[in-house]
């Protein structure tokens, strides 16, 4: 038996106006911050054919990734664009 699990969470936002140079304070943009946590799962799974058993003994091997992202966008009054999309250090494990 093979699984596989994928899950996407966004657990904030944050929107605010900064000024673009601090020659000119007037010039301002809008930044927008958007925290998002990514991770996914495999599971394999072996288990006995013996379906008329009593207890059915199995073997699992799960691996799973997890990382965190921030996207960072910047805009003056039209949809924002993105500048950068930073990506935390991945964590990969594995269970058997």
């Amino acid at each position: 038996m093979l699984g596989l699990d994928f899950g996407l969470m966004n657990f904030g936002t944050e929107t605010r106006e900064e000024p673009l140079s601090s020659t000119i304070p007037d010039l301002r943009v809008k930044v927008e911050n958007s925290y998002d946590f990514l991770s996914g799962d495999i599971l394999f799974r072996l288990i006995s054919p013996n379906t008329d058993a009593l207890v059915r003994p199995y073997v699992d091997a799960c691996s799973d990734l997890t990382t965190c992202l921030l996207k960072l966008y910047y805009g003056n009054g039209g949809a924002p664009a993105p500048i950068a999309i930073y990506c935390g250090i991945p964590i990969l494990r594995m269970h058997l």
